[in-house]
């Protein structure tokens, strides 16, 4: 499998997970969008690259999802803008490191001859557990007026 192989799925999952079911800007389920940001830490030190989403209880309602900077903060949002729904959440967290055992020249000079790419190690950075929404923990209850403080703390 080409690097690429592996990349476009991945980005393909993870955009239609943010965008699967909700119609337009102008569709009358985003008028409630309220703002939600925060900071997202493991172990008490911010995470920065997380991959985190926010699914909504009520399945009729698209959660939000984003992904944290560099000193952990996010800011999440849907297909139409920023923010999410209020309302309560079971949240996933997940960070990847993908290491190949060939340099990227030498992939990319396989692929050029078009040559199998050796499978990437794929290492979870964080614990599993909050990987899926059925075996997260993480709980949170977005108000009606928004949240711009929420705190998402990881333990092993």
């Amino acid at each position: 499998m080409t690097f690429k192989q592996f990349l476009i799925p991945f980005c393909i999952s993870l955009s239609l997970l943010v965008i699967l079911g909700c119609g337009g800007s102008s569709d009358p389920r985003h008028k409630d969008l309220v703002p939600a940001s925060g900071t997202v830490f493991y172990k008490g030190e911010p995470i920065g690259g997380a991959t985190i989403i926010f699914h909504h209880e009520d399945s009729s309602k698209q959660g939000g999802s984003t992904m944290s900077e560099e000193n952990g903060t996010f800011t999440l949002r849907t297909f139409a803008g920023l923010g999410t729904y209020p309302g309560n959440y079971t949240v996933t967290v997940s960070k990847d490191k993908v290491t190949y055992s060939i340099s990227e020249e030498e992939i990319a000079r396989l692929e050029q001859e078009g040559k199998d790419v050796p499978s990437p190690t794929v290492e979870s950075l964080l614990p599993r557990k909050y990987r899926t929404k059925t075996t997260s923990d993480l709980k949170f209850t977005i108000p009606e007026k928004g949240d711009k403080e929420l705190k998402i703390e990881l333990t092993d």
